[in-house]
């Protein structure tokens, strides 16, 4: 499961973000138009809404760059393999 980077509204002043799950593999990396996953929007019921393609380039394994500021787009990785289940 992933969230996004940059919160999507607020809800009593506290940041909200909006959840996806990849639902789609990738396809060939090196077609153009390839680069994509299917996606979904996550409810707060677990439910899944919304399918779509994301670039995979939108997706990330932390939200902190490599220069150790908070990233402010894409979506980054809260559970899933190789996480511990809890929000990075």
């Amino acid at each position: 499961m992933y969230e996004s980077c940059q919160p999507t509204y607020l809800v009593d002043g506290e940041p909200v973000r909006t959840r996806i799950r990849v639902v789609g593999d990738p396809g060939d990396r090196w077609l153009p138009g390839y680069s994509k996953v299917q996606v979904v929007t996550l409810l707060e019921d677990g439910r899944g809404v919304r399918e779509r393609s994301l670039a995979t380039r939108q997706l990330y394994a932390s939200g902190v760059t490599a220069a150790g500021l908070e990233r402010r787009t894409g979506y980054r990785l809260v559970s899933g393999p190789g996480t511990s289940g809890a929000g990075s």
